[in-house]
């Protein structure tokens, strides 16, 4: 039940809303004055609104199979749970048990939706990160170090990845609920519907995450660099008048206020971050990936650590 009432709607509120985020987020670092748009303006967003439209048919083509090929494995799976699964109903006296509508609905209509839609945010998510790519290629972007961000100003770009750090989570804890499932109904069709789904995780996940920062790191590095050069040459430079000082008057203070000066600059400059493997991004991205690994092993110590005392007071009780 989680996947419908946790990480469907997360999957849905991102996608519904990929459409306005981005373009505001453009907007925003244009108006910070860090981003500079094409100058074929209209040209540009004409091409990119006409591959959209293709990439969405794609992407809508793409989910029906997918969504089929899941009701399929879900279908065999849930036939062999037969009187073990919510979704069955007992036939009393007859043999077995049948199917009933909570688990027909299941089959027929959210396994299918959810991997549907899942398919269509990563076909749209391959698609954000290209256009990331060529307005990167197309623009002129100039850092703000000293902007009150903290990302030189553009932090409105990387709410596009960072946004999907709630979704990440999501699909962990969901990966976590089905393995609890898949361990307490010891279901071989089972494990491997879960081995599926967390590879499908840890390889499109990151990329869903890291993908729309990864076009800025060029843009970002050239610029950190650049910065990073200016200052060294005038640290030099101070250097050398002061050396020269040394031998006739000594340093005056203020030689010591300009080296402070750029000595400060230096570690502005140095504080740059280049997106996606800047400490704070990392950090975002292993909490995001970790919480549920993390819930998953204190959860797995505790049954430890209630099974051990349980098992010490009966000793205790026999003895």
């Amino acid at each position: 039940m989680f996947m419908f009432l946790v990480t469907m709607p997360v999957l849905m509120t991102l996608l519904l809303t990929e459409r306005t985020a981005i373009p505001l987020a453009i907007a925003r670092a244009e108006s910070a004055g860090v981003l500079t748009p094409p100058t074929e303006l209209k040209k540009f967003c004409d091409t990119w609104e006409a591959k959209y439209r293709v990439w969405n048919v794609i992407a809508l083509c793409a989910a029906v199979p997918a969504g089929i090929v899941a009701t399929i494995a879900n279908y065999h799976t849930t036939n062999s749970l037969t009187g073990r699964s919510w979704a069955f109903t007992d036939l009393g006296d007859t043999d077995g048990a049948t199917i009933n509508a909570a688990g027909w609905v299941f089959l027929l209509w959210q396994i299918p939706a959810f991997y549907g839609v899942c398919t269509i945010y990563v076909i749209r998510g391959a698609t954000t990160i290209r256009f990331l790519v060529a307005l990167v290629r197309e623009s002129n972007i100039v850092l703000r170090p000293f902007h009150p961000d903290r990302a030189a100003g553009l932090r409105p770009i990387g709410g596009i990845g960072l946004r999907n750090q709630l979704l990440l989570m999501a699909g962990g804890f969901n990966m976590l609920c089905l393995l609890l499932v898949a361990t307490k109904l010891d279901s071989p069709e089972m494990r491997a519907i879960v081995a599926a789904a967390a590879a499908v995780y840890i390889l499109f996940c990151p990329i869903v995450f890291l993908g729309p920062l990864l076009p800025f790191r060029r843009a970002m590095l050239s610029a950190r660099r650049e910065f990073q050069e200016r200052i060294d040459e005038s640290l030099c430079r101070q250097f050398t008048t002061m050396m020269g000082a040394l031998d006739q008057h000594g340093l005056t203070e203020q030689n010591r206020q300009n080296l402070d000066y750029l000595q400060s600059l230096k570690k502005i400059a140095d504080r740059i971050p280049v997106w996606p493997f800047d400490s704070s991004t990392l950090a975002k991205f292993l909490f995001a990936y970790g919480s549920p690994l993390a819930t998953a092993g204190i959860g797995f110590a505790a049954q430890q650590f209630v099974s051990f005392v349980t098992a010490y007071l009966k000793g205790q009780g026999g003895g």
